[in-house]
């Protein structure tokens, strides 16, 4: 599977003092190996290309490579290995992220209400139909985290309610001590 675009040129430190104004015809022929063949120099580690006195032969160390991730990768190679990591976010990784950012701001309000690390509270909330449906999904998670032993949703709100950020969507949380 391909996981970025190849490109090529020659490294002109280590051809220039070589092969002087011929490094030129070699950043040519290395800048036109098409992508099947630039693989095929990594993988041999040698390419062979015609000057005016005959054929040479350059090393990986000759020939600088640039790998352009592919949309919705972030790619790094070191010799023979290459990794490869997804960052297209789907909609189980968006749910996920907006519980988490949920219980961290749960916690600051329990912090900021001076509540002891064991005292259990009730938490209601108001947000948009994603936020909903990440709280009602990781609810468990949610309340083992915040100790909450209630997690509902509340259709309306009052002023006493606090405003958080979820991840740049609006939510109102209220959050009360229990005895």
């Amino acid at each position: 599977t391909r996981l970025a675009s190849l490109s090529a040129k020659a490294n002109f430190k280590t051809l220039g003092p070589r092969y002087g104004k011929q490094v030129q015809v070699i950043n040519k022929a290395v800048m036109g190996l098409a992508a099947e063949e630039l693989e095929a120099f990594l993988a041999r580690g040698t390419l062979q290309v015609e000057l005016d006195g005959g054929p040479v032969e350059i090393s990986r160390e000759d020939v600088i490579v640039d790998r352009k991730p592919l949309d919705g990768l972030a790619v790094a190679a070191e010799g023979a290995f290459i990794v490869a990591l997804e960052t297209q976010l789907d909609e189980d990784l968006i749910q996920e992220g907006l519980a988490r950012e949920f219980v961290n701001k749960v916690q600051n309000l329990r912090k900021t209400a001076e509540l002891d690390i064991a005292d259990r509270i009730r938490l209601h909330f108001h947000g948009d139909r994603e936020i909903r449906d990440a709280v009602n999904r990781f609810r468990d998670y949610i309340q083992a985290e915040t100790l909450a032993l209630e997690c509902s949703y509340a259709e309306s709100v009052d002023n006493q309610w606090d405003e958080v950020d979820l991840n740049g969507r609006n939510c109102r949380v209220s959050l009360e001590a229990t005895s």
